[in-house]
């Protein structure tokens, strides 16, 4: 019934991530989801330095870097008693033009090849879905799981 090496079920970030991944290495994909398309909800939006590895090894990390907070955003986490009140607490960040300037002066001693970056799911999964299409080992199927299912 499929004709794949490896059958994906999941078109959020991992299984886009996994079929443009094993795509990029010549390994017949199918991907399905019952979704119409990509994510229309936020819902992840930070993206540590070992994710922002894995994107740069598929040679996604600038674009998720472009969709992302600017540069120049500090990305702090902070917590109010309600959305125009008294602030509770702050989590600093620095931006992430700053950790990239920052990795790369010590680049023999920072542990990772990549900063980490916030940038919503939102964004993230569509530039993942385009590094699946760019692979023609890969076919990605939305909205097909009710289908084979019901037939």
């Amino acid at each position: 019934m499929f004709d794949c090496d490896v059958l994906i079920v999941g078109g959020g970030p991992v299984g886009l991530f996994l079929a443009a991944e094993l795509g990029q290495r010549g390994v017949k994909v199918q991907l399905f989801d019952t979704k119409p398309g990509t994510s229309k909800h936020p819902a992840a939006n930070a993206n540590s330095a070992r994710t922002m590895e894995h994107f740069r090894r598929i040679g996604v990390s600038d674009a998720v870097r472009a969709a992302g907070l600017p540069r120049d955003y500090a990305p702090d986490i902070a917590y109010f008693t309600s959305i125009a009140q008294h602030e509770l607490a702050r989590l600093k960040q620095p931006a992430s033009g700053i950790s990239e300037r920052w990795a790369k002066e010590r680049a023999f001693t920072w542990p990772t090849a990549e900063p980490p970056h916030r940038c919503s799911q939102l964004y993230v999964e569509p530039i993942l879905l385009n590094a699946a299409h760019q692979q023609s080992a890969c076919s990605i199927n939305f909205c097909m799981c009710r289908q084979l299912h019901a037939g």
